[in-house]
């Protein structure tokens, strides 16, 4: 579900490119093969994760998640995460309900206002990169634009 939300923001997004509304799921790989290449066998016993700005549909939850159970069948990971966008967070809790993982750490909140988890001991933390560190938000700057990526 997903993934097909993010391909219509791609396909027809023209406001912002693409990859200012999601992190494609090579780069989550990425970023979690990073988090764990060395010193981090701990987190293949348990492990708990969290994207601290946003989850957005929850591609990098379930990336992750999937991630560490190749790695790890038996590992018991509980999601975390928070989203503002009320279409991305709906995307999120339901696609994490037909996959069968829980939804019930996701939260409606912007994580600029309020950490929904400040008290939760995190393993994981991932986060996707800021959208203005995006290649198509410097050229709307240098266009004179806004200077935001959205």
């Amino acid at each position: 579900m997903g993934y097909m939300f993010e391909d219509l923001i791609r396909r027809f997004s023209t406001n912002a490119e693409a990859g200012d509304h999601y992190t494609p799921r090579e780069v989550i790989r990425l970023m979690v093969n990073i988090i764990l290449a060395e010193g981090c066998d701990d987190l293949l016993t348990e492990g708990k994760v969290a994207t601290v700005q946003d989850c957005g549909t929850g591609g990098m939850l379930s990336t992750t998640y999937d991630f560490l159970h190749r790695l790890n069948p038996n590992i018991d990971v509980s999601l975390f995460g928070q989203e503002i966008n009320p279409e991305s967070y709906a995307i999120c809790l339901a696609d994490m309900l037909i996959k069968g993982q829980d939804a019930g750490n996701i939260r409606f909140q912007n994580t600029m206002i309020q950490d929904c988890f400040p008290e939760q001991g995190l393993g994981i933390v991932i986060a996707p990169p800021p959208p203005s560190a995006h290649p198509g938000a410097a050229r709307t700057r240098r266009k004179g634009g806004g200077g935001g990526a959205g």
